[in-house]
């Protein structure tokens, strides 16, 4: 999927929820590429629920040929292997996932896509049936920051009084039960380090220490002397959606969408007290 959608199959807006198979428990999603009103290329997201009512091999997907004068090559993405033109049948197990690639790129002149079969060639060797179906879900730890005391009040930031302070927040996923604090769910969201698993639904008194905090947001100006600065080191390494909103008039407006990494960064370049980020 992190494939998919880092070349734009995801966010088509030619997508279409339910493409035709002809399997009936085989449901797919078609993902086109498009470039002057022509499809250039495209993905089919698969699923299948519930068990095969066909002979493996003749799970196929409609509308799979490519316009007229343009040669594409077939790839299982599940399997991580190349598919014959005449041959495009998915063997998809039940309760499985699959997902087709029509691309003219070749794995010679691509390769990530060659990578990225080899990587799931290796995932897609042993089933999914053959794994322990019973749910369980890793407990959390908190790994705290290193404390930055400060001597005096930083430039352009306020002092904070420390004291009790009701910490309240509930995810906003909709899998992993957990309707309550008490109730156990499915290890959804995190888990601090007063709670005994992770939940969605968390609640907890704490006694905070004083701390400084800046009188405005970091603006624009103040991120982009630090672009400036740092040149490349800046950059995230996950540069989607990067600099989004940004006013190039600079300036005193907030800046937007930082990640925690990346204003981490942003922190200890600046040398701004963090003891608890």
């Amino acid at each position: 999927m992190r494939f998919l959608g880092g070349r734009g199959y995801l966010q088509s807006p030619g997508w279409l929820p339910h493409s035709g198979t002809d399997h009936p428990a085989l449901f797919a999603s078609y993902w086109p590429l498009e470039r002057a009103g022509q499809v250039t290329s495209a993905a089919w997201t698969v699923v299948k629920r519930g068990p095969a009512q066909n002979a493996s091999g003749t799970q196929t997907i409609h509308g799979t040929s490519p316009p007229a004068g343009v040669k594409w090559h077939y790839y299982d993405l599940w399997a991580g292997e190349e598919l014959s033109p005449q041959s495009l049948a998915l063997d998809v197990e039940d309760d499985g996932y699959g997902g087709l690639l029509a691309t003219t790129n070749s794995t010679s002149d691509d390769p990530e896509l060659a990578a990225l079969l080899k990587t799931m060639s290796a995932f897609a060797a042993k089933p999914l049936a053959s794994f322990d179906p019973t749910w369980l879900f890793e407990l959390g730890a908190m790994v705290e920051p290193p404390a930055a005391p400060a001597s005096s009040i930083p430039q352009g930031m306020v002092k904070i009084p420390g004291g009790k302070y009701r910490f309240a927040v509930s995810g906003s996923m909709i899998e992993g039960a957990g309707s309550s604090y008490n109730d156990i769910g499915r290890g959804v969201d995190v888990q601090f380090s007063w709670e005994p698993r992770p939940n969605r639904f968390h609640s907890q008194y704490l006694w905070l220490k004083p701390y400084y905090i800046d009188i405005t947001p970091v603006t624009q100006a103040a991120f982009a002397a630090y672009l400036s600065k740092q040149g490349e080191k800046a950059l995230p390494t996950d540069r989607y959606h990067y600099l989004m909103n940004w006013d190039w008039d600079g300036g005193p407006l907030p800046k937007p969408k930082s990640g925690r990494s990346e204003a981490a960064v942003f922190i200890q370049f600046t040398a701004i007290p963090s003891p608890s980020f």
